[in-house]
């Protein structure tokens, strides 16, 4: 089997003795949790052996292999009717995963994810974020906290409106691209762009290896688990949360937010 990919996500899972092409990793889950995040170009020729992957001129290139931490059991219904009530179900527990390790007890925020763009942080003028469908009604929560959190302007613009008519954007825009499966098109191209202009990127995500965490200088996973269903519950629930979180540590970062009412959040 050859795969190539283009533009559409695709993924290789490596099995014992067997190997696996699919779009998405919990359609292999089953079979593997050992996967490789193929690159815009890559060829994949699949063998039970393993897979060789080269560009489209044959050339050989070196694909990190990734350990997915989910289980085969959080892509199965689990007694439930259908996906869509399994994961409205699993709210409470993509939330409590999602916050985990990034709220102290104390009530401390400790986002170590951004501590990379600290100094940066601090700098910014303005910010950017940039999601289609689900991600775009999360991102309005963050961009709306973030303004009142900073004073700094803040606003999102839909994925396919900001890839084909783009914003002024320079190294003192923080864009925000936010997308649960780290493979949307749409928000991925608008990313890569603002890269070019030498934007500081943030990337919002649920899965590990994706394309979008390759074009970001810090990413947050959502650690919601697999989502199956077409219509997003947990995925939106851990968005929102996750950026309450990033406009919460952006105000900290500024000297906005002050410790009572970072303890009250």
């Amino acid at each position: 089997r050859v795969g190539a990919r283009m533009n559409v996500p695709l993924v290789v899972g490596i099995g014992e003795g067997e190997t696996f092409l699919a779009s998405d990793v919990a359609a292999i889950l089953a079979h593997t949790n050992r996967v490789i995040f193929l690159e815009e170009g890559d060829v994949a020729d699949l063998r039970p052996s393993g897979v060789t992957i080269t560009d489209v001129a044959g050339l050989p290139c070196e694909r990190t292999v990734t350990e997915v931490d989910w289980t085969p059991e959080a892509a199965e219904k689990g007694g439930f009717e259908h996906f869509m009530l399994k994961e409205i179900h699993e709210q409470p527990q993509a939330l409590r995963q999602c916050v985990a390790g990034r709220v102290a007890a104390d009530g401390t925020l400790r986002v170590e994810e951004l501590a990379p763009l600290a100094a940066t942080l601090r700098t910014i003028t303005r910010v950017e974020l940039v999601a289609c469908g689900t991600a775009s009604y999360a991102s309005l929560v963050g961009a709306a906290l973030i303004e009142r959190w900073t004073g700094l302007p803040a606003r999102l613009t839909v994925g396919s409106e900001f890839r084909y008519s783009p914003p002024p954007l320079d190294a003192t825009t923080l864009v925000i691209a936010v997308t649960q499966s780290g493979e949307t098109a749409d928000t991925i191209a608008p990313t890569r762009y603002a890269r070019e202009q030498g934007c500081p990127i943030i990337a919002v995500t649920n899965t590990v290896g994706s394309a979008i965490t390759r074009e970001a200088d810090a990413v947050l996973f959502l650690q919601a688990g697999p989502e199956i269903a077409v219509a997003a519950s947990k995925t939106f629930t851990t968005q929102v949360a996750t950026l309450v979180m990033v406009a919460a540590a952006i105000a900290r970062a500024r000297g906005s937010l002050a410790v009572d009412a970072e303890h009250a959040l």
